[in-house]
């Protein structure tokens, strides 16, 4: 694979864009969801999702396609990560990728501090795979209340977000 891909944990994985190869070999690498985190056309020479998708399934991958454009990290967003990891299962692993993983990382975050994860712990783990996201405590430990996607701090217009973010 050509990408770099960054573990956040033992079976989450971090990359920049991938293309059709990169999935085949993904899927080789014992891969079997796939998250696409970055919209189409974000950039004309970006392969669009249908055709990554089309990609995954012929290497017998699951895909999900969570756009999230510069805005930040949805609710709704975050509940389909979470549910496709679910869907997927415990046997494989997942790698999810934006233009640069950085989007995918955090949405991992936000995942994790809604999974009732401790904030330092998301923290450390994300800034020794090089993400700084220290400037999103606040957000994250918003997640971590049980109210927290009814939570006025963590809803979409509170954040300036559409449903299609």
């Amino acid at each position: 694979m050509t990408p770099e891909l960054t573990a956040l944990a033992d079976r989450y994985y971090v990359a920049s864009q991938l293309t059709p190869p990169d999935v085949e070999a993904a899927a080789k690498a014992g891969f079997t969801l796939l998250v696409n985190n970055r919209p189409d056309d974000e950039e004309d020479d970006q392969p669009a999702s249908a055709v990554l998708a089309g990609a995954a399934a012929k290497a017998g991958m699951a895909y999900i396609h969570i756009p999230i454009n510069h805005l930040g990290v949805a609710p709704h967003q975050i509940a389909a990560l979470a549910q496709a990891i679910v869907n997927a299962g415990d046997d494989g692993k997942t790698l999810a990728f934006c233009m640069t993983g950085k989007r995918s990382a955090l949405l991992w975050a936000h995942r994790q501090a809604r999974e009732g994860v401790p904030v330092s712990e998301i923290l450390d783990n994300s800034e020794r795979a090089g993400f700084h996201f220290a400037h999103y405590q606040n957000a994250l430990d918003d997640w971590r209340t049980p109210d927290a996607i009814r939570s006025p701090a963590c809803n979409d217009a509170a954040v300036g977000l559409s449903a299609t973010a």
